[in-house]
């Protein structure tokens, strides 16, 4: 299961293109807060130093957040969505979506491959392919980091299915 991070929105009022430029130029990245049984988004700010070490560690679509809201009160969230410059690459928009307990949830998790220094099939000349993520549907408590799937015993034709993986309850 993902580790759940922190972090603080602040306020901010709706602006023009250029009055979200100097909030980028001020270090901050504009974002919004939205899901289940809110009337209205949420719109506010982050700490872009901040909020770049967090989606620089980890997978962000399976890092669960506690989000400090500007009225007070805080959120469990995911990130749901990030844009970035075409060219720079700079964060520019985060979308955050409340998560509720008991209510199940859709995301990306990433595939981890192990044990193919051991596999028969590579060892014979085999080409491995394998997908980047599943999507799967879970509870907010229980996201996993990432799915590891074992290829040591695999042999060379073999293969394994996603509805053969073993995942936690």
């Amino acid at each position: 299961m993902s580790e759940l991070v922190t972090i603080v929105m602040e306020p901010r009022a709706k602006s023009s293109k250029s009055g979200r430029g100097k909030l980028r130029s001020d270090g901050f990245t504009p974002c919004v807060f939205y899901g289940p049984e809110l009337s209205e988004p949420i719109m506010g700010k982050v700490n872009t130093v901040r909020v770049n070490k967090l989606l620089a560690s980890s997978h962000w679509e399976t890092m669960r957040a506690t989000l400090k809201l500007p009225a007070g009160g805080e959120e469990m969230c995911i990130i749901r969505e990030i844009q970035r410059h075409p060219l720079t690459g700079k964060l520019i928009h985060i979308d955050f979506m409340r998560l509720l307990k008991g209510r199940k949830i859709t995301v990306n998790v990433p595939i981890r491959i192990r044990g193919k220094e051991s596999c028969a099939g590579l060892k014979e000349g085999g080409v491995l392919e394998s997908l980047y993520e599943i999507e799967i549907e879970t509870m907010p408590e229980s996201i996993p980091e990432f799915i590891e799937v074992d290829v040591s015993k695999l042999a060379l034709g073999e293969m394994i299915n996603v509805r053969n993986l073993e995942l936690a309850a």
